[in-house]
């Protein structure tokens, strides 16, 4: 199984951190968040967790990747200051391709 990496803000990458993920990266901006994913996805990441304030400004890096195998890019929930209600089909879709079947919640 491939490794796990989180994107995305300071605090919120401290949080997952916490969780167990070791694979962490704070970023200032979508065009550093979208170079790391190019890079972790180059490494066989398997699941890339992206705080969804920065994954809604690179919609074609989710593009880029939504039909391969390897990595899921999967929205992480950003703090209520920066929430911008992301579509869930985001993330069920990344849950369809990690799992192989739809899950209906």
């Amino acid at each position: 199984m491939g490794n796990i990496a989180a994107i995305g803000r300071l605090e919120t990458v401290k949080i997952i951190n916490f969780c167990g993920i070791k694979d962490i990266f704070a970023v200032d901006n979508e065009t550093q968040a979208a170079s790391i994913i190019d890079s972790l996805a180059k490494r066989n990441f398997a699941v890339i967790l992206v705080e969804e304030y920065i994954l809604q400004k690179i919609p074609n890096i989710v593009l880029k990747y939504k039909n391969k195998r390897t990595p899921s890019i999967t929205s992480l929930p950003s703090s209520s200051k920066y929430s911008t209600d992301i579509k869930k089909s985001i993330l069920y879709s990344s849950i369809k391709k990690i799992v192989g079947a739809d899950i209906h919640i």
